[in-house]
């Protein structure tokens, strides 16, 4: 008799259906039924088949299948979500018809109704509601993500403000912090890019890389506080410190490189401050070539030796080539001046060659003599 009062209790209070092969286990659990369900905790687990639902109102009203709710409040709206995976309080409590879910931590996940997410964290990923195939890995990683996806957040705090920003990287505590509504950055470092809010296509690598910077785009900031406070678009700077003039400045937007300075004056494809040393250089001219072959050329006119001797007692230099105060106040090109040198040496071998035939000439008048 004993034995037959146990098993009618314990039919009444796991409230299993063995044909249907499911196993329930509280107030409510697997109230629809279903199939090869397992539910425990009060109202969870309502139907759908090959789910698991433990604890309270976990999976209270789901009719989807393949899925693990584990959590007061997991999956609690969950209806034809599947395959989803939520592990903690509240965590894809709002989900109705997202799929392949992974929610792990407190109310991660928690107003998400999109499918292929990842959420690891305290409420990591908790205000997504519509971004689909983004990773979220810390306490509060997108936390304030709506609709943004393809993201990836790895950090305590990273991408906090993301809202609807796509295809974005960042990686460390609190890098993206601010990002509102930024595309395709890669911020790599505890805070880099933090204050980075609708900026673009940027990669900031190392701490506080292009901290403030807000709405630049295109930048490339490489090294410890590299382009801290630069808040322009298309910029280069690699240095391991907060400096303007980086080792490695460059723009974007005009092709210009500078070493150890940001002012490069227009025209100029790269500056150095400061003196180089190399062991070759080679200037190569493009288009139409000013190389002064043309001094050979039977029409060219060259000066006489008088016009030369007038010149240089009128301007203290040789004509065509600067005198020294335009050298000190805009220097010389390295191709022009050679080829100016040149002509200068062309010039001196046709005085020497004329020269040569006179004396030659006189030679013979005083040897018929």
């Amino acid at each position: 008799m004993k034995s037959k009062l146990l098993l009618l209790i314990s039919m009444i209070f796991f409230n299993s259906n063995v044909n249907a092969q499911n196993t329930a286990l509280g107030d409510n659990a697997n109230l629809g039924g279903g199939t090869n369900n397992t539910s425990l905790g009060a109202k969870s687990g309502y139907s759908g088949t090959h789910n698991v639902a433990i604890g309270k109102q976990a999976g209270a009203v789901n009719i989807g299948n393949y899925n693990v709710f584990m959590g007061y409040r997991s999956g609690l709206q969950n209806t034809l979500g599947h395959y989803n995976v939520f592990l903690g309080q509240d965590t894809g409590n709002a989900n109705q018809s997202g799929s392949q879910n992974v929610f792990v931590g407190t109310q991660a996940g928690k107003s998400n109704n999109a499918s292929n997410n990842v959420f690891i964290g305290y409420v990591s990923g908790t205000a997504n509601y519509s971004g689909s195939l983004n990773l979220f890995l810390g306490n509060e990683s997108g936390r304030s993500n709506v609709g943004g996806s393809n993201n990836v957040f790895s950090g305590h705090e990273a991408g906090y403000k993301n809202i609807n920003g796509n295809n974005n990287v960042f990686s460390g505590k609190e890098s993206g912090s601010a990002n509102i509504n930024g595309n395709g950055n890669t911020f790599i470092g505890t805070q880099t890019g933090y204050g980075n809010t609708y900026g673009s296509l940027n990669v900031f690598l190392g701490y506080k890389a292009g901290f403030n910077n807000m709405t630049g785009s295109n930048n490339v900031f490489i090294g410890n506080t590299a382009g801290e406070n630069e808040t322009g678009s298309n910029r280069l700077y690699i240095d391991n410190s907060q400096t303007a003039t980086p080792l490695i400045y460059g723009k974007f937007d005009t092709d210009q490189l500078g070493i150890n300075t940001n002012v490069i004056p227009a025209g100029y494809t790269m500056a150095v401050k400061g003196r180089f040393i190399t062991e070759e250089i080679k200037v190569k001219e493009y288009g139409s070539s000013g190389w002064p072959d043309f001094v050979f050329a039977k029409n060219y006119k060259l000066p006489t030796l008088t016009e030369v001797e007038n010149y240089i007692n009128t301007n203290g230099h040789l004509q065509n080539i600067p005198s020294a105060c335009e050298v000190e106040e805009n220097g010389i090109l390295l191709g022009e001046m050679n080829a100016k040198l040149l002509q200068k040496i062309e010039e001196l071998t046709l005085y020497i060659i004329k020269q040569e035939a006179r004396i030659e000439k006189l030679e013979a008048a005083v040897s018929s003599k």
